[in-house]
């Protein structure tokens, strides 16, 4: 059984931009797009929807009630948020519209609902020229078979944001899944000719290396990121290090990260990661602690998971079971956590 990675990648790159301002008051609106930030899903979802009953913006309100639906992967709930964002929305509201289309989109893809994803991507290409749902479309062309149309979008994609390397790291993920990365590796090594010097760049160049399984490439991209204090990059650096087992390494970025950016649930899972390998089950279950007790909702699903592992490990069966029970009713979506659970029910 693998233990569960650092998400990385994103569905597409969506933003909280895009409100629109209105002599309502938004009082509890722009509280929930704070939490909504902050990755206090929970406490976005209870903002907007007291935004729904003091009659605040409808379209606000049901746009962020969608986008805090997404954050604890509650899909389908999401879908209808969006829909009834949409139904409220006047046709002057051009951009916004778009705005709520694509998260709606991103919620279909995840469902897997890709019929419907692929009818919301046109409604927005109908409009405009938009790099994210040529992608998204272009994903659900892959999972119906249709590779050439799908290369098609994601070439469109490209073109309309020839600089963004977490969009070509998207469709390589893709066609990853697919077991076809050598298709899919024509756009890692577009997103490698970008270039630039910046910790940002460095930092997805990194990344491409990662998904190459260039680890020594990766590890002098990911490095030259950290030294100028970049999360993201001694994030991934931790976990290369993990995965290349050095172990030392990889708790001394831990803690380059506490010091440097502070606490977040991600460093107490790559803490989490390096007990584990040390088969320090106790001390993994402390960091676990740690990263939950934060409170935000961004990160808490792997540690979730990892807790699962680290009671498996521990030969009790039993509470990984339990544990494994509450996260499939959290996280349904998730194959892996479904997997487990099965497997712990047999033992």
């Amino acid at each position: 059984m693998k233990k569960r990675k650092i998400v990385l990648i994103l569905a597409c790159c969506l933003t909280l931009s895009g409100c629109t301002r209105t002599e309502k008051s938004t009082v509890n609106i722009d509280q929930g797009n704070v939490s909504l930030e902050q990755g206090y899903y929970q406490e976005a979802l209870g903002s907007f929807q007291t935004a729904l009953d003091a009659g605040e913006d409808l379209v606000q309100s049901y746009r962020g009630e969608g986008i805090a639906y997404m954050g604890i992967e509650n899909y389908a709930a999401a879908i209808q948020s969006f829909t009834n964002a949409l139904n409220a929305a006047k046709s002057n509201q051009v951009e916004m519209i778009q705005d709520i289309r694509l998260y709606k989109a991103t919620a279909e893809y995840k469902m897997e609902d890709y019929e419907s994803c692929t009818v919301t991507c046109a409604e927005i290409l109908a409009t405009e020229e938009n790099a994210d749902a040529y992608y998204l479309r272009g994903a659900c062309e892959m999972e119906n078979g249709q590779g050439d149309q799908a290369e098609a979008d994601f070439d469109q994609a490209v073109r309309l944001k020839p600089d963004d390397y977490r969009l070509y790291l998207n469709i390589y993920e893709v066609y990853r899944e697919k077991n076809l990365s050598s298709d899919g590796g024509k756009y890692l090594e577009q997103a490698l000719a970008i270039g630039g010097s910046d910790a940002e760049s460095t930092y997805q160049r990194g990344r491409i290396y990662y998904y190459l399984g260039n680890y020594e490439r990766a590890k002098e991209e990911l490095a030259n990121a950290a030294l100028q204090s970049h999360g993201p990059a001694i994030l991934l650096l931790s976990q290369v290090n993990i995965e290349t087992n050095d172990m030392e390494s990889a708790q001394s970025l831990a803690q380059q990260y506490l010091s440097e950016i502070g606490e977040t649930p991600q460093v107490y899972n790559v803490m989490t990661l390096v007990y584990i390998a040390q088969e320090n089950y106790d001390a993994a279950l402390e960091q676990i602690n740690r990263g939950l007790a934060l409170g935000t909702e961004e990160g808490r699903q792997d540690l979730l998971f990892n807790e699962i592992v680290v009671y498996e490990r521990k030969l009790d069966f039993e509470t990984a079971k339990a544990k494994a029970e509450e996260y499939v009713s959290l996280y349904p979506s998730d194959q892996q956590g479904q997997k487990e659970y099965e497997f712990l029910k047999t033992r």
